[in-house]
């Protein structure tokens, strides 16, 4: 109840105080912050990984961005990253639009600095083995994540996660 009204409220300071995209009302609430669970599972003989969300260590979050309100300038955020804020939570915005299947969009923490833009599932239970959280090694997680590859070693450069 406490995050609708919250919602809310935002949405009003918009209406009276900013421009389209200033707040976004349509993210779902999710338990934010709560924790990552990776899992794999087998469907028609393909392995592929699932999220599901579940504790509150904070490795995974709605993914919305915050703005000062425009009455509210902040020399550290400037009229230009509030612009690329407001057109990233309109991209955001199309993406939760776009899912069919009541998941929340969420960034998920990844060891060493950095977001991963993620579905995460808030309904169901995870299995009672071989998943990956915010508590597994930054290694269990980055090769959960598909940073790392399952190769043992690289055929060539193409290979290389990114920003390797």
């Amino acid at each position: 109840m406490f995050e609708f009204i919250l919602k809310f409220v935002r949405y009003l300071a918009a209406l009276i105080f900013g421009k389209k995209g200033d707040v976004n009302m349509s993210f779902s609430p999710g338990c934010d912050p709560c924790d990552f669970g990776l899992y794999q599972t087998t469907d028609n003989l393909k392995t592929k990984w699932n999220n599901q969300c579940s504790g509150s260590s904070g490795g995974c979050l709605n993914a919305f961005l915050y703005s000062p309100l425009p009455s509210e300038e902040r020399e550290f955020h400037s009229a230009e990253l509030r612009e690329a804020t407001v057109q990233i939570n309109d991209i955001l915005d199309k993406l939760r639009r776009s899912d069919n299947r009541r998941r929340t969009l969420s960034f998920l923490r990844v060891p060493g600095g950095g977001l991963m833009l993620a579905w995460s599932d808030h309904e169901g239970k995870l299995p009672s083995t071989g998943v990956i959280s915010s508590q597994s090694s930054p290694e269990e997680i980055k090769h959960a994540m598909g940073l790392t590859s399952s190769k043992s070693n690289y055929e060539s450069d193409d290979d290389k996660p990114k920003g390797s």
